[in-house]
């Protein structure tokens, strides 16, 4: 599945979904003038949610997170015990007088990214979200991430061949057309739309980042190329009906349950997802089914373990497993829908066998900057921590 995606990109705009007036409410808790910083983590997991499950799903991308995390509410709890929405790093600088923190702005801009079901393609946020935390370091002045600098400026990590220079400095934003690495290096005066940073091929090199205005153009019919155009950075909708397929991007009807497909490229209606049938006949569209209880045959491809029982499929059949996230020993390898570590833990071992184990001292060897106690992962060994510019 590929709701990972959806969630690892969900703390790159520090405020998450609220939700629209079809059919969905953008009302934030009643009274409430502002929100507080504590107040704006429980907010983003819960109109996130009501997003999720109030929007048509785009293929199997929320599909089968929707179908796991069952309701809203159980969608709320996991994310808020997953740590999607961390603000810790926030909350210091904050505390510490670096950044200005507006609640009546945080509230405005809830409910202006809730306008729309395409929030969840988490690219852009409104231009009111850009006032909810204000900086106060100048050009040239050192800084650990973004929300730090003040004006059109961003937090750079520069680079040198002992590894990464400490701290980073605010840095003035790009120019349509300049090199990139993400969207918050690009400024936006002039713009209509919002600014991204795009990755195309250029000549006989790899692909290069540069600074585009994001667009949307006109709809397109049964046929027609769909979808998100990296080197224009324009997205292209599908008429009312119709849905962007997977491969070729281009529009289709959704197929109806029962219909043959094809995993790599179909898109079933509804809650259907295109599965291989049962004793190796031809793939069709039909329902997922999500088990919760131990014992209970999982041979079908149609068919979940669902993990927040802490079930897998062993042997044709969901089997329970150590208890997920935490303490350690616990597992942590879940797909999408891992729960962190406790404090000091990591997540180790090879894949399909995870579990939370203590962290590493420096000078240890290391395969990634998590498994570190206090630092990096460089060349392979835990070094000192490195300069935490906010990348999105």
């Amino acid at each position: 599945m590929r709701a990972a995606q959806l969630f690892l990109l969900l703390p790159s705009l520090v405020l998450a979904a609220a939700c629209s007036d079809d059919g969905r409410s953008q009302d934030l808790p009643p009274g409430e003038a502002t929100l507080s910083l504590d107040g704006l983590v429980t907010e983003q997991a819960r109109v996130f949610c009501q997003l999720l499950f109030s929007c048509e799903p785009d293929g199997s991308d929320n599909l089968e997170a929707r179908l796991i995390l069952e309701t809203p509410a159980k969608c709320q709890q996991f994310l808020l015990s997953s740590g999607t929405f961390d603000t810790g790093d926030l909350v210091r600088a904050v505390e510490a007088g670096v950044v200005r923190y507006d609640g009546a702005a945080a509230k405005r801009c809830v409910a202006a990214i809730g306008q729309s079901c395409e929030s969840l393609d988490f690219e852009t946020s409104p231009e009111v979200c850009d006032t909810v935390f204000v900086g106060t370091v100048a050009v040239g002045g050192a800084c650990q991430r973004s929300e730090e600098c003040s004006g059109a400026t961003f937090c750079a990590k520069t680079s040198s061949t002992a590894g990464p220079v400490c701290p980073g400095r605010c840095t003035a934003r790009r120019p349509q057309g300049a090199e990139c690495d993400s969207s918050s290096q690009c400024d936006d005066a002039g713009l209509t739309g919002a600014p991204i940073c795009t990755y195309t091929q250029e000549g006989q090199g790899g692909y290069i980042g540069r600074c585009r205005e994001r667009k949307v153009g006109a709809a397109a019919n049964v046929g027609q190329v769909c979808g998100f155009d990296e080197a224009t950075a324009t997205t292209t909708p599908c008429a009312e009906g119709l849905v962007c397929g997977r491969n070729p991007r281009v529009c289709v009807a959704p197929l109806a349950r029962g219909a043959s497909c094809s995993p790599d490229s179909s898109i079933c209606a509804g809650t259907d997802a295109c599965r291989p049938e049962n004793q190796g006949g031809a793939p069709v569209c039909g329902p997922i089914q999500v088990v919760s209880s131990a014992g209970t045959s999982c041979a079908s491809p149609t068919t979940y373990c669902n993990p927040l029982s802490l079930l897998t499929c062993e042997a044709g059949t969901c089997a329970a497993t150590r208890p997920l996230g935490g303490g350690r020993g616990n597992s942590c390898d879940r797909g999408d829908f891992s729960l962190p570590c406790d404090a000091g833990l990591y997540c180790a071992g090879a894949e399909g066998n995870r579990f939370c184990e203590s962290k590493l001292n420096l000078g240890e060897a290391c395969e990634s900057e998590d498994a570190c106690l206090d630092g990096s992962c460089v060349d392979g060994r835990c070094a000192a921590r490195d300069c935490r510019a906010y990348w999105e």
